[in-house]
């Protein structure tokens, strides 16, 4: 159980009286090194509350790694996907009953802010940032109205945003028409009824408005005026083996957290043409399972089919990098802050077809893009390495 306010205080306090005594035998040259030192302590970082593509969950482990306390909280894994052998520090149970709700969110703000000094908020969710889809309007101004009671406890806030949380389709679409994109994750989105682009651009302003350091991307942060910061997605390789497969029938994964988003119908329809033609493979799409079980499906499988819509690769393609597969994707190397070097096939609706074809018809092209896979992802993508860097930019290099 962690102490109280009061005790923790009284704590200090009582430590200072000790000082007298250690002046007068060590003399004040040694005092003032040991000042400095306490002050060099490494600070504690609280990191939650959505979990996307495990980045609170992988971070949280580069941090522990690199030296720091980290406390990384969640709310309840609603998806099977979601769910990873690997367990957060803690989980903020999930109900339909929004006062209760509240109350669980209070309860985790409250145990959780005394003792923290960096404050990294993932998809944009911070304790109170459900309030800005409550049905009743004037609760709305009252979402992230933690985050000036924080910044007024000096503490650092960085806000982390990855996707549709920030993202609204009016913008893409503009983007899209200018540059000639015939795809794209928006375009056939069946959530375009609950996109406000006026509580997104409320949620924006209050961000820009507090948080100290913000994480985008270009596919992401169209409604940012400030400045933001760019991150890559980690993964613990430690957790995933590397194993390049050479079937007669290879096996082609997909795995769609929302099918209707990652371009799944298109792939389909090319599965099936695939086949009325003899290609000899096997395919397993990949719903409903949890991530222990994709994990072990990528280890006997030869190629993956990330999305076919987004110009962008999530953990996913990742771990089928990692693990010894070719990956097809909507993804250039080059672009949108992606390296050069980036080995994914890029596959949209338009090429699918032939792209299968390409990798069912070359196991060498397979297995040296298998191999290129690999490395890129210890490049790249390594956890240690993503969060020493996630550390860096968010000003706390002083502290590795």
């Amino acid at each position: 159980m962690k102490p109280s306010l009061w005790l923790t205080k009284r704590k200090r306090s009582s430590n200072l009286s000790i000082f007298s005594p250690i002046k007068e035998e060590i003399g004040q040259k040694t005092l003032w090194s040991l000042s400095m030192r306490n002050l060099k302590k490494k600070r504690k970082i609280f990191i939650g509350i959505n979990e996307i593509g495990d980045m609170s969950l992988c971070l949280a482990q580069g941090f522990r790694e690199l030296g720091f306390e980290v406390t990384n909280i969640v709310s309840e894994i609603d998806r099977p996907l979601k769910r990873r052998r690997e367990k957060h520090d803690g989980y903020i149970k999930r109900t339909e009953n929004k006062y209760l709700y509240f109350l669980y969110r209070l309860k985790a703000f409250l145990e959780n802010v005394p003792y923290h000094d960096i404050f990294i908020f993932i998809f944009s969710e911070t304790f109170f940032s459900f309030l800005l889809s409550s049905r009743h309007e004037y609760l709305r101004p009252l979402s992230y109205f933690e985050l000036p009671l924080l910044k007024l406890m000096g503490k650092k806030i960085v806000v982390c945003t990855n996707g549709c949380d920030v993202r609204h389709y009016s913008l893409v679409e503009r983007e899209a028409q200018e540059k000639g994109d015939k795809y794209h994750i928006c375009f056939d989105c069946d959530l375009k009824e609950k996109c406000s682009l006026s509580l997104k651009t409320m949620k924006v302003k209050k961000i820009e408005k507090y948080a100290d350091y913000i994480i985008s991307h270009p596919l992401t942060g169209y409604l940012f005026k400030r400045k933001y910061l760019m991150t890559r997605l980690p993964i613990n390789l430690k957790t995933i083996s590397f194993k390049i497969n050479n079937s007669a029938e290879p096996l082609i994964l997909h795995a769609p957290s929302y099918s209707m988003k990652k371009g799944t119908k298109y792939l389909l329809e090319t599965i099936e043409k695939l086949k009325e033609e003899d290609y000899r493979f096997k395919f397993l799409l990949c719903e409903n399972m949890d991530n222990a079980e994709v994990r072990q499906k990528l280890s006997q499988s030869e190629i993956v089919v990330d999305q076919l819509l987004a110009r962008a690769h999530g953990l996913f393609a990742i771990e089928a990098m990692a693990s010894g597969n070719v990956v097809l994707g909507n993804v250039q190397g080059g672009h949108y802050g992606f390296p050069e070097e980036l080995p994914i096939l890029t596959t949209n609706p338009d090429n699918i077809y032939e792209n299968l074809k390409t990798v069912l018809e070359n196991p060498q092209l397979r297995a040296e893009m298998a191999q290129r896979g690999r490395v890129y992802v210890e490049k790249y993508h390594d956890h240690i390495k993503v969060a020493r860097d996630f550390l860096r930019q968010i000003g706390e290099a002083e502290s590795l």
